[in-house]
């Protein structure tokens, strides 16, 4: 593609134009939107030390909800994204957390933690399957469709993944049915 020409010959900000060109045009393609994070942004790396730390905090956060401390889990992950709002399991479970127990914005919050988890390590799974999940019981087949086939194409042993695939085909025929049952009635 010509944004990979314009790496090769290390013309940055030629790449970065065409890549926000091409996502004016296609805004859902995750592939243009990876690309794009790749191309403005350092690589992410997560020492052992504070890899260790956030899982840590996690459980913590784990625990608190499981003793329906809901406040004090959201007060351990405010303060963890305040400094490592980078780390993949924070933003799935700070993700996770607002859209099961928040609304309103924290919910368009948790998505967009969820979202940046995908951009920014794709190969980690877990958070496909909270989003499309999610858009299932939205009624956003489409986009609950598009993230759990990324998702399979990522990791092709996710069972979760697999099976929404197979609520969202098994809601889409369903609609379909009762639309032409509607049609012809």
């Amino acid at each position: 593609s010509l944004i990979q020409l314009y790496q090769k010959l290390n013309l940055l900000e030629p790449a970065i134009l065409t890549c926000r060109q091409g996502l004016a045009q296609h805004p859902n393609d995750l592939a243009l939107r990876r690309l794009l994070v790749v191309l403005e942004e350092e690589p992410i790396t997560i020492s052992a030390e504070v890899d260790q730390s956030v899982r840590v905090q996690l459980r913590l956060a784990s625990q608190l909800m499981q003793l329906d401390d809901i406040a004090a889990a959201e007060e351990v992950f405010v303060q963890l994204y305040q400094t490592y709002s980078y780390h993949p399991y924070l933003l799935h479970d700070y993700g996770s957390f607002c859209l099961q127990h928040k609304g309103g914005e924290s919910v368009a919050a948790g998505l967009a933690m969820l979202d940046r988890a995908i951009l920014t390590h794709p190969h980690f799974v877990l958070p496909y399957i909270v989003l499309s999940r999610y858009f299932m019981t939205q009624n956003q087949f489409e986009k609950a469709f598009q993230i759990a086939k990324e998702g399979i194409q990522i990791n092709n042993k996710n069972p979760d993944l697999y099976h929404v695939l197979g609520m969202v085909l098994i809601a889409i025929c369903l609609l379909y049915n009762s639309q032409s049952t509607r049609d012809r009635g």
